[in-house]
C-alpha cells in the first residue's frame, strides 16, 4: 500500500520535467527562410526535416520529448552533421564560385541573379561601346584614306609644314584632312618657316639669285626674299686687301660678330678654306665707296677709295700698267662645329687673289689664319679648333704640312682615345695639336671627273651622273683588269 503511493506520487513529478522536442534551432540562418537552401531536399536524402513555419530542424529519428526549452538527443546531434555544417559554412563564408545552385540559398540565388544582370548589362554596355567605336575607327580609317589620296594626288607646297601645324594644334585626321584640301583649293598656305626652311630659302638664294627663290616660293611654298633678308643672319663681308696685320684685324672683328653672338656654338671646331670664282670685273660699293675686284697682293699701294674721276683714271691706269690685277677667284675662310647636329658654317674672311701667290706668301697666310682663329677660340672659352679641312691644291697641301706636322701627337692630349686605333701611324699635328684633313666635297669631284673621264673616253656622252653610268665604268674596269 505504501509502494504504490510512492510510485504515484513519483510520476508526476517526473512527467513534470519533459516537453514536446521543439527541434533544432538554428541561428545563425536567420532569417530561417531566406538562407536555409530548401532545394537541397530534392536531391539528397538528408536525415533531418524542416518547419519553415518554426524556424527550426528536427532529426526525423526525434524521442518527440526532452527537457524544457532543449531539443532531444538525436536533434541536437545533428550539429555534427556534414551536410548541415557545410550549410552553415555557405551560410556564414558564402558559396564558393561555381558552387551547384542546389546548395544555395534563397538569399544567395537572388544574390547571384543581381550578379548575372549586373555582368549582362556590363557585357551589354561593352558591346554598345566596341561597336561605337568600331564605327569611329570606320570613319578615321576613311579620312586617312582621303587624307592619303588627297596627298598622293595633288601637289601640296610645304605639306611637312602645314601638317606639323595641324598636328601642333590638336587636330583630327578630319581637321589635318580639312586643311589639306583648303591648301589644294588655295584657301589656305601654310605660315611660318623653321631653321631648315631658312637654310633651304638662303641657299637658293644664295645660288640661284632671286628669281629662283621667287619661282619656288610661288611654286612650292619656300621663303620670299624678303623673309630671308629680314629673319637670316646673313653674314656679308667685303674683301679683305692690304697686309697680314690688315687680314688679322678683319678676322678678329669677323670673329667677335659672328661666333660670339652664338651663345650654342662650343665644342670642337675645323676651319674650312677653299676658293670661290669670280667675275673679273671692278665693282662699286657704296657703302664704304671704294672699288673692289683687286687681287689683294698686287694692290701696290693703289688708292681704291673714289673721290673723284682721277681715282678711277689712276686705277684704270694701273690696270694697264700691270701694277695692279684683278681678282680671279676668292679664298673663303670659315669655322664650323664638329657636330652633326649643331653643323652651321660661320665665314670668317673673304680675301681676293689671282693665283699667282707663291708658296712662302700662301704659308704665312695660312699660320696667321690658323693660329688667330685657334686663339681666338680658347681665349673666349669655346672650345679649340681641331682641324683644318681644304681642297687639293698642291700649294695650299704644301703649306699645311709644313704648319700641322710639326710634332708628334702626345698620349696626355686630352683626345688621344679618338686616334687610338690609329696608334700604329704617325700622328703628327701641328701647334695647339691642330691636324689637317680634306674637305670631302673635292674626294667626290674627283671621282666623278675620273668616271666621266672613263666614259666619255669610250665615245658616250653623258650629261649627269646616274646609277647606269656607275654600271658601265665598273665594266669598263673589270675589262682593263681582265
Amino acid at each position: 500500500m505504501n509502494n504504490q503511493e510512492i510510485v504515484t506520487n513519483v510520476e508526476p513529478s517526473i512527467s513534470s520535467n519533459l516537453e514536446k522536442c521543439p527541434g533544432l534551432k538554428l541561428p545563425a540562418l536567420a532569417p530561417f527562410f531566406l538562407n536555409y537552401p530548401f532545394a537541397l531536399h530534392q536531391y539528397l536524402d538528408l536525415s533531418w526535416t524542416v518547419e519553415p513555419e518554426c524556424d527550426v530542424i528536427r532529426s526525423k529519428e526525434c524521442q518527440s520529448v526532452a527537457d524544457v526549452d532543449d531539443a532531444c538527443d538525436e536533434c541536437e546531434k545533428m550539429i555534427w552533421n556534414t551536410n548541415l555544417k557545410n550549410i552553415l559554412a555557405r551560410a556564414r563564408d558564402g558559396a564558393e564560385p561555381g558552387c551547384n545552385y542546389k546548395y544555395l540559398s534563397h538569399q544567395q540565388l537572388s544574390e547571384m541573379l543581381i550578379s548575372i544582370r549586373s555582368t549582362i548589362k556590363m557585357s551589354q554596355l561593352a558591346a554598345l561601346n566596341a561597336s561605337k567605336k568600331i564605327e569611329r575607327l570606320t570613319r578615321v580609317n576613311d579620312w586617312n584614306t582621303r587624307l592619303l589620296k588627297a596627298l598622293s594626288q595633288n601637289h601640296i607646297p610645304r605639306v611637312h609644314q602645314l601638317i606639323s601645324v595641324a598636328l601642333k594644334d590638336g587636330k583630327s585626321a578630319r581637321g589635318v584632312l580639312s586643311m589639306v584640301e583648303k591648301a589644294i583649293s588655295n584657301l589656305y598656305h601654310a605660315k611660318g618657316f623653321d631653321e631648315e626652311d631658312a637654310d633651304i630659302a638662303f641657299l637658293v638664294l644664295s645660288i640661284g639669285g632671286p628669281l629662283l627663290l621667287h619661282a619656288l616660293s610661288r611654286r612650292e611654298g619656300f621663303a620670299t626674299e624678303r623673309w630671308v633678308q629680314k629673319y637670316c643672319n646673313i653674314p656679308k663681308f667685303l674683301p679683305c686687301m692690304g697686309d697680314l696685320e690688315s687680314f688679322q684685324k678683319t678676322l678678329v672683328a669677323n670673329l667677335t660678330e659672328q661666333l660670339l653672338s652664338r651663345e650654342n656654338h662650343r665644342g670642337l671646331f675645323n676651319a674650312l678654306i677653299d676658293e670661290i670664282h669670280c667675275e673679273e670685273k671692278i665693282v662699286y660699293n657704296s657703302v664704304d665707296n671704294r672699288m673692289h675686284g683687286f687681287c689683294r697682293e698686287h694692290i701696290n699701294g693703289l688708292d681704291i677709295r673714289v673721290i673723284n674721276e682721277n681715282s678711277i683714271i689712276r686705277a684704270r691706269c694701273a690696270l694697264r700698267d700691270g701694277r695692279v690685277h684683278l681678282a680671279k677667284e676668292c679664298t673663303a675662310w670659315g669655322i664650323s662645329l664638329h657636330d652633326e647636329k649643331k653643323y652651321s658654317f660661320i665665314p670668317l674672311l673673304v680675301l681676293p687673289s689671282c693665283k699667282t701667290e707663291t708658296l712662302e706668301s700662301g704659308t704665312q697666310l695660312l699660320r696667321m689664319l690658323i693660329y688667330t682663329t685657334s686663339t681666338f677660340i680658347k681665349r673666349h672659352g669655346r672650345g679649340e679648333l681641331g682641324a683644318i679641312a681644304t681642297d687639293g691644291d698642291p700649294r695650299r697641301r704644301k703649306a699645311l704640312l709644313d704648319i700641322l706636322t710639326s710634332h708628334k701627337l702626345l698620349t696626355d692630349y686630352g683626345r688621344f682615345e679618338e686616334f687610338e686605333d690609329m696608334r700604329l701611324f704617325d700622328i703628327s699635328v701641328g701647334k695647339d695639336n691642330i691636324s689637317m684633313t680634306f674637305d670631302p666635297k673635292h674626294i667626290f669631284k674627283r671621282i666623278s671627273t675620273r668616271i666621266r673621264s672613263q666614259v666619255v673616253g669610250t665615245g658616250t656622252k653623258i650629261g649627269a651622273i646616274t646609277n647606269q653610268t656607275f654600271k658601265r665604268f665598273l665594266k669598263l674596269s673589270g675589262n682593263k683588269r681582265k
